[in-house]
């Protein structure tokens, strides 16, 4: 079984190679933020939970 948490982290991670990161922000939020804040806290997330050794991305 494959962990739902796991599936996210892969599915933001894909979302933020193929340019489409904002995607990830919610709706009701996605004319209220700075774009370039929210991009910057997407992309750090993806690298934090590279440290987790039960999660590895593949590029």
């Amino acid at each position: 079984m494959v962990d739902n948490n796991y599936v996210k982290i892969l599915q933001a991670w894909r979302s933020w190679e193929d340019g489409m990161a904002m995607q990830l922000v919610d709706e009701c939020l996605k004319e209220s933020c700075v774009h370039s804040e929210a991009l910057r806290c997407i992309h750090i997330d993806p690298l934090c939970a590279q440290h987790q050794p039960k999660i590895i991305i593949n590029k």
